[in-house]
């Protein structure tokens, strides 16, 4: 068949394929691998920050906390010691960590008696940019809670803290209450809040979660309950603070979106898997507007919003076992085709499952692993990018850049603009190779489907579709 020259901008057809691609220039091909034992702390956060691990130390017998200065940079000296700190905890013994946005720390942890093996008492520990105990917080930087409360959630709510548990009887059994105390900046209770600083709700919720005035929402299977910033009653909620639900939720993720409504991760089984996503009018009531179907064998973990789309990851079946799994929607739940369904089939990544996902302008980032607690973990970058449908309203735009499309031995491309280099992946997004000239041999390729990624000296980038015979 005769070669033909094309006008990118001439191939109207619309590109269906997931636009998420490995950003190979982050890491290992676009994969940040943790140390066996390392997991990540806190939120995740973009590439050219600091980021927070923790580990143990099988020779100290002690929690440690590090600082690296990005995800693939050194560890940062000015935190702690030579970028660690060491407590005198075991691992598991984290149960909250936050990070403030002056760079304090806030950690609760369990305190565990040897002789019972249980928790004695539980310390809310706040340290300093520079890895040093905050001495202005409670007694050398440390709180110690000695309520008789299993504490499971620490919460940041304005500049205090709220800390929640399962309250338990003298004889251990469980008061089927949540307890909820609020903890001033220097460490003391705030007496404030709730009942003389004490905010017990009957029934144990499945999930708690702080809209944007600081109020409190708690999610039960068939109730909504809502309570103001302070611990009281918000009667103006539904029934006197309550809103029936029916069918039952699940919540294991919830956030409040730039609507002011609630987008939530609904635990239902869907058949196959696990998981869906519904929003909640700011009333309570399921908003039934928003319909989203995942794919069979979906288990969905995290979900995030960014420009007015929601973002949802988890794994699903795939290959034998299971794989990432990343969709993006709109605001009526419908998968957006410039991200799809979007299937990992990197094996480095085989029965991997994403635990969190953040979105930025251009990219997305992921962090998971073999187990949720336990195995090998990492972090991956994709690269979002916006110019894979094209149509004639592009000419103007890219009227310059020429290929030979099909190719067949040599990828030949022509462009005013000065280009840098080329990346192709596959049609599902994997990095297969980078190339430094205009005209390479790719006569090693298998037939099929390409995307070509056309990075330029001036910094910008374009992706397109081609077809190598």
């Amino acid at each position: 068949m005769k070669k033909i020259i094309l006008l990118l901008t001439l191939l109207t057809v619309n590109v269906i394929y997931s636009q998420l691609l490995k950003d190979n220039s982050f890491a290992s091909n676009g994969i940040h691998h943790l140390p066996a034992g390392t997991f990540l702390a806190g939120n995740l956060t973009d590439t050219n920050s600091s980021v927070f691990y923790r580990s143990f130390d099988s020779n100290t017998h002690q929690l440690v906390i590090s600082k690296a200065t990005s995800y693939t940079g050194p560890l940062d000296p000015t935190f702690g010691t030579n970028g660690k700190i060491f407590l005198d905890y075991q691992l598991d013994d984290l149960i909250g960590f936050l990070r403030h946005s002056d760079n304090k720390l806030t950690l609760l942890c369990k305190k565990m008696d040897p002789a019972t093996n249980s928790p004695s008492h539980f310390d809310v520990i706040r340290i300093l940019p520079n890895g040093q105990p905050d001495l202005s917080f409670g007694n050398g930087g440390t709180k110690i809670l000695a309520h008789p409360v299993l504490f499971t959630d620490l919460y940041e709510q304005d500049n205090k803290i709220l800390v929640a548990g399962e309250g338990y009887h003298p004889n251990g059994s469980s008061d089927s209450q949540l307890h909820l105390f609020r903890i001033n900046n220097d460490g003391t209770e705030d007496t404030s809040f709730g009942n003389n600083g004490e905010l017990a709700i009957p029934a144990i919720p499945g999930y708690i979660l702080l809209d944007q005035q600081s109020s409190i929402m708690c999610f039960y299977a068939y109730t909504i309950k809502k309570y103001n910033s302070n611990g009281q009653v918000m009667t103006s909620f539904g029934n006197n603070g309550e809103v029936a639900v029916d069918p039952p939720l699940a919540i294991s993720k919830a956030i409040i979106d730039s609507n002011n409504k609630i987008a939530c991760i609904d635990m239902v089984d869907t058949g196959s898997g696990f998981g869906t996503v519904k929003r909640i009018n700011a009333d309570g009531s399921i908003d039934p507007a928003f319909n989203y179907n995942p794919p069979a064998g979906a288990m969905l973990f995290d979900l995030y919003e960014k420009n007015g789309h929601y973002y949802v990851a988890g794994n699903v079946n795939a290959n034998g076992g299971h794989a990432y799994y990343i969709s993006k929607l709109d605001q009526s739940g419908t998968v957006d085709p410039s991200v799809g369904n979007f299937v990992e089939n990197d094996p480095n990544l085989q029965n991997h499952s994403i635990v969190s996902i953040k979105v930025f302008d251009n990219s997305i980032l992921v962090y998971g692993g073999e187990g949720m607690y336990n195995g090998a973990f990492e972090v991956v970058k994709y690269v979002l990018n916006s110019s894979s449908t094209l149509s004639a309203s592009e000419v103007t735009q890219n009227k310059e850049i020429q290929i030979e499309n099909p190719v067949k031995d040599q990828l030949v491309i022509t462009s005013k603009e000065k280009m840098s280099t080329i990346d192709i992946y596959s049609s599902t997004g994997i990095w297969i190779k980078k190339l430094t000239n205009e005209s390479a041999d790719v006569s090693h390729l298998a037939s099929g489907i390409y995307i070509i990624k056309i990075n330029f000296q001036n910094g910008k980038n374009k992706t397109f579709k081609i077809i190598k015979k």
